[in-house]
């Protein structure tokens, strides 16, 4: 017979699995947006993130917000149309593949005066007398 030879197999890696996103602070114009990587699929996180469009089922070619490859993931997405229904899905890949989340569904809020005076910037050069 030849020698004894000592190896270690590993783990069958699987897709990333991930949860709902959560979607909170909507206004006008942005939305923040938090889910979670439940499962590595025993690999390595290659990216992360978020997908979002204003049709169903977006993916990495929509709209992306990237999240470092970390598990707990969060992230802001700016410049959004205001009373616009938007569609949101988490995003992970690894060495076995891209995989995402459930897709959730957020319509933002409505143009509003208190929303303009809150980001109007007042000038220097005003003499409120």
């Amino acid at each position: 017979y030849g020698q004894d030879v000592q190896f270690k197999t590993t783990g069958v890696i699987t897709v990333p699995v991930l949860s709902a996103v959560s979607v909170s602070s909507i206004t006008s114009k942005k939305a923040t947006f938090t889910a979670k990587v439940t499962s590595t699929g025993g690999g390595t996180l290659k990216r992360t993130g978020f997908c979002f469009a204003t049709t169903h089922n977006p993916t990495t070619t929509a709209t992306t917000l990237s999240c470092d490859k970390a598990t707990q993931l969060q992230a802001t997405a700016t410049g959004l149309s205001p009373q616009t229904t938007y569609y949101v899905r988490a995003f992970a890949e690894n060495e076995k593949g891209l995989e995402y989340g459930p897709e959730q569904t957020f319509t933002t809020k409505e143009s509003g005066p208190d929303e303009d005076i809150q980001n109007y910037e007042w000038g220097n050069d005003q003499n409120w007398n």
